[in-house]
């Protein structure tokens, strides 16, 4: 897990490499022990970096059948089906976490994700509602300042939109959305531009190819 966090937080020059080895030593503990829920959650994680969707999507109901109460997998599923474009699906996942862990640390990504999953909807007045709360949220880093911005701009709050997005290239100096989309790769290409334009109407640049 933390090879997976160093990508998508951007903290190295070679995200790829590390998204690799995340994927490595996630095999590594499913394979030292199937029986860990936690193996198989770090290994979907891994493979929604790789952009692996529905591999991910089978390490992750494969943690939840080993824990069924496992909050993390409820909110794994959620999250990654918000960004395979299925918020029919990712809404109920998120909710059962919620439900299973009301004070999560990772709440703020639990909201965030509510947020991503109601702007597939095209219900960009609710998505901005949780962005906003996700980012008061204990833990809250500036890809949640961002999606704040985005579900901000789709909601036609430009100005809030704008600070949101300036708190989020604060936060992390060289932000843009290119970084946005390494961390939360979108599977339609659809999906992918609208999150992109209504980043970039927020202010966010597009950082380098």
């Amino acid at each position: 897990f933390t090879h997976y966090s160093r990508p998508f937080l951007d903290t190295v020059s070679a995200p790829d490499a590390e998204v690799e080895l995340a994927l490595q030593f996630a095999q590594q503990c499913v394979d030292l022990d199937p029986r860990d829920a936690m193996g198989h959650w770090t290994l979907g994680r891994a493979r929604f970096l790789a952009r692996e969707h529905d591999q991910a999507i089978q390490s992750v109901n494969r943690s939840l059948a080993v824990n069924p109460n496992f909050a993390q997998g409820h909110y794994a599923l959620g999250f990654i089906r918000a960004h395979m474009g299925v918020p029919t699906q990712a809404l109920p996942a998120l909710a059962d976490a919620e439900r299973l862990s009301p004070f999560d640390p990772l709440l703020f990504a639990i909201e965030g994700s509510r947020a991503i999953s109601l702007v597939i909807e095209g219900k960009y007045d609710e998505a901005a509602a949780w962005a906003v709360r996700a980012t008061s949220e204990p833990n809250a880093h500036f890809h949640i300042q961002a999606i704040a911005a985005a579900c901000l701009a789709l909601a036609h709050r430009h100005d809030e939109a704008r600070g949101y997005a300036k708190r989020a290239c604060s936060a992390h100096p060289g932000y843009s959305i290119r970084v946005f989309e390494r961390s939360f790769p979108q599977k339609s290409a659809t999906h992918r531009e609208l999150l992109a334009q209504a980043l970039r109407s927020a202010g966010v640049p597009d950082g380098e190819p």
